[in-house]
């Protein structure tokens, strides 16, 4: 499962302390308002496989039973883990691969037509039971876009992909593997970036590592991101417009394993009807390699190629600095003549990334950055101030360094919850077998989450509650480096793993609280007296993924 993990042997850069700063400066800095305790709810749901309304229901439902403690309580958004069967009509339903006993068109026509609604904004992956024909396929898949400037002079690009993709009202896909940074304001509202993302290719002929690179560089440089909002549920007090806001980054790997065809891209979604509708199911060393890599071809998150020969106060570097914070914070920054403010939020999160820890190490460098900036006439807040505070401490690096410091803002390297159809490998003894012959988790999603390192990851697909925590060094999360641990010492994660049954059976929706402030994620009325393994559902068959 490590065989595609790049190492990098290299220490990145950290920001745990601020030289220069006083504690007389910090005296000098107002006093910062002591903020309400806020907290942000949000549901994960199992399998649907098309029962729209009963997963709706249950959402609404424990609303309401909560709203009888807090009249307030409502739930920002949902998260689903994969086989949610959004099926338009028999066209859809055909390129699922599934055996025509499980061919059922479900309620998602309803869902379309606004006769069945969801009480707040969905986000789903992919299962192994789904129409990838309609998911996967290309906004523009005719259209070459060509880049004649120097030196990608030999690169075209064909399609693009919006992501996250709306299939309907409040419902999103995230793709087949990515990340969705999710903005939540105290009103309930939402707001995070659609990213257009091409597909490369060197042209005929020309397969040569230069034009490879040129690709990637390519793909990279043609992204484009725009910012969605969505309006705060019904019956929320206001949207203000300068109201604080909640970061959370999700991480989603759609598919299940297929260990035959992992090293292998999928055919286009022009070839439904020539090649096996299982060739679609599967996630494959790309996409794994698209949530772990930061400079693989065609999804280019923070590349080494934007920086600039020469010290780090290159404009590059500094553009190159602001693009990877649109991501990591989920909002976009780059209106020609602005100079946004950042929220507080922001600024903890921003140096959660540069210091690789906690949000009580975030909190306390944010406020030493915020006294110098203070005691140096500077607004803290602004955009323009914090770029000049990292590009002052950069100036004298390497360019390897910069890069390296570049990569500490990959979306990788914070996630706070990470959703796979399938299971991890090892939350039950080997031996136990729930459904049939098919594998009890695999170890490409067990190693992708120890290498992220989220709070909580979310699976389906067993049709199995189970509550189980995977420990997790933190030298794991370093790919071959420190990982942002002085002095080589090795803390342990905990992440939580929630699995979640098939909607219709008990368990198959789990509800979460987010606490502003800590930054923690704990699960609301977990379920009690599950066995460490449970027994498998009545539709238990062969275990086979047909």
């Amino acid at each position: 499962a490590q065989a595609f993990s790049r190492v990098r042997s290299a220490s990145r850069p950290r920001f745990a302390e601020m030289d220069g700063v006083q504690a007389a400066q910090a005296a000098q800095a107002p006093p910062a308002a002591a903020a309400p305790a806020r907290k942000t709810y949000f549901a994960a749901i199992g399998d649907v496989h098309g029962q729209f309304r009963h997963a709706a229901r249950l959402l609404r439902n424990w609303e309401a039973s909560r709203r009888e403690a807090d009249p307030d309580c409502r739930l920002a958004f949902a998260l689903q883990v994969g086989d949610l069967e959004c099926h338009r009509d028999e066209a859809d339903m055909s390129t699922m691969a599934a055996p025509a006993r499980k061919r059922h068109m479900g309620d998602f026509p309803d869902l379309v037509a606004g006769t069945v609604t969801l009480p707040c904004p969905t986000f789903f992956i992919g299962g192994n039971h789904e129409c990838y024909g309609w998911l996967d396929e290309d906004e523009c898949s005719d259209g070459v876009r060509e880049l004649p400037a120097a030196p990608l002079a030999a690169v075209a690009l064909t399609g693009w992909q919006r992501r996250p993709k709306q299939v309907a009202q409040n419902l999103f896909y995230i793709g087949r593997a990515g990340f969705l940074t999710l903005r939540i304001g105290s009103s309930g509202g939402l707001r995070f970036l659609t990213e257009d993302t091409y597909a490369s290719r060197p042209l005929p002929g020309d397969q040569s590592p230069t034009a490879s690179a040129a690709a990637a560089a390519a793909a990279a440089a043609a992204q484009t991101l725009q910012e969605v909002r969505l309006a705060p549920p019904l019956g929320s007090v206001g949207l203000g417009v300068n109201e604080e806001e909640a970061v959370l980054n999700i991480a989603g790997l759609s598919g299940i394993l297929q260990e035959g065809a992992f090293y292998e891209r999928r055919p286009p979604t022009s070839a439904f009807g020539l090649a096996s509708n299982k060739s679609w199911i599967g996630f494959n060393c790309y996409d794994v390699c698209r949530l772990l890599d930061w400079d693989v071809s065609g999804d280019v998150e923070v590349a080494p190629s934007c920086v600039a020969s020469g010290p780090a106060s290159d404009a590059v570097f500094r553009r190159t600095l602001q693009r990877a914070w649109e991501r990591c914070l989920g909002r976009s920054m780059s209106a020609p003549t602005a100079d946004p403010e950042l929220s507080e939020q922001d600024l903890v999160r921003i140096f959660r990334h540069a210091t690789s820890g906690d949000v009580e190490t975030a909190k306390s460098a944010s406020d030493k950055y915020q006294a110098h900036a203070f005691a140096a006439g500077a607004e803290a807040r602004r955009l323009s101030s914090l770029l000049g505070f990292f590009q002052e401490r950069t100036a004298s690096w390497s360019e390897e360094k910069c890069a390296l410091f570049l990569q500490s803002f990959d979306r990788s390297r914070l996630v706070d919850v990470f959703m796979t159809h399938d299971w991890p490998a090892g939350l039950l003894p080997e031996g136990i077998q729930l459904r049939g012959s098919r594998p009890m988790g695999n170890a490409t999603a067990r190693h992708v989450t120890e290498v992220l390192r989220p709070q909580l990851h979310l699976c389906g697909h067993m049709h199995t509650p189970l509550r189980k925590e995977i420990m997790v060094d933190r030298a794991a999360k370093s790919r071959g480096g420190a990982g942002g641990v002085s002095g080589g010492a090795i803390a342990t994660a905990r992440v939580k793993v929630c699995c979640l049954s098939k909607v219709g059976y008990m368990h198959s929706a789990a509800f979460f609280e987010y606490d502003w402030d800590t930054g923690l994620i704990t699960e609301l009325d977990p379920p009690t007296g599950l066995p460490d393994f449970a027994g498998p559902g009545d539709d238990v068959d062969s275990g086979s993924d047909d």
